[in-house]
């Protein structure tokens, strides 16, 4: 069975699935990863739209 994490946050929800070899911290590490990224790039949308 593949290995996941499930994210959510502000709104802003991330899966990242891995394979039955990945350790779940490896996953884990790369929701977190993904999920900062969506978040920053939110925050600069936001801003630009609000100037």
């Amino acid at each position: 069975m593949e290995r996941q994490c499930l994210l959510q946050n502000d709104g802003t929800t991330v899966l990242v699935s891995g394979s039955p070899d990945d350790e779940l911290s490896e996953v884990v590490q790369a929701a977190h990863c993904e999920w900062q990224w969506l978040r920053d790039k939110q925050r600069v949308t936001a801003f630009a739209e609000h100037r």
